[in-house]
């Protein structure tokens, strides 16, 4: 009965099924164990490229949405994603003398006086405005001390900045009574 049962047409086709089946399932299997562990580096990018020298070669993409970071005693690198690049200003770069100002009678009636520590060696000037940064006057200031005429404007507060070609080298709040 056994190898009679086994050998019939209707037995031979359940078992040629359930093979199959089981030939299914366990490639399935099999499938779902090796794609985790991948390797395959695929991701949505913008752009890339290669760049190749004697001493090796460099695969680059652009526009990145996750990333990789790796660290030791030497540093960090971080893998896939645009890195940004600052810079600080940490001191002053020119050689050129700082001035200190200062301006007085604060509050003014009719004149301000600006005066500055050090005979002036390159082009400063002094701008004027009003609250709501509407310019109202701009002069070159031509020796240590210098006035400034008010009395053409109202009662009110303005700010006086005094600059060199570059930028603004002091604020002042001028009240004006």
């Amino acid at each position: 009965m056994g190898i009679e049962y086994l050998l019939s047409d209707s037995n031979f086709k359940e078992n040629e099924k359930a093979m199959k089946h089981s030939k299914k399932l366990i490639f399935a299997l099999i499938i779902s164990l090796v794609i985790p562990g991948a390797k395959a580096q695929q991701n949505t990018v913008s752009g890339g490229g290669v760049y190749n020298n004697a001493n090796g070669s460099v695969t680059f993409s652009l526009g990145q949405i996750d990333y990789r970071s790796q660290t030791s005693n030497g540093g960090t690198i971080t893998q896939g994603l645009q890195q940004p690049y600052e810079i600080f200003t940490t001191g002053i770069l020119s050689n050129q003398k700082q001035l200190n100002f200062s301006v007085f009678p604060n509050p003014a009636t009719d004149r301000i006086t600006i005066e500055s520590s050090e005979p002036l060696v390159y082009e400063i000037h002094f701008e004027l405005f009003d609250v709501k940064g509407k310019m109202l006057e701009k002069s070159k200031i031509t020796q240590q001390s210098s006035s400034l005429d008010l009395s053409q404007f109202a009662v009110g507060i303005y700010f006086l900045t005094i600059r060199n070609n570059k930028s603004a080298i002091k604020n002042f709040k001028i009240i004006k009574n």
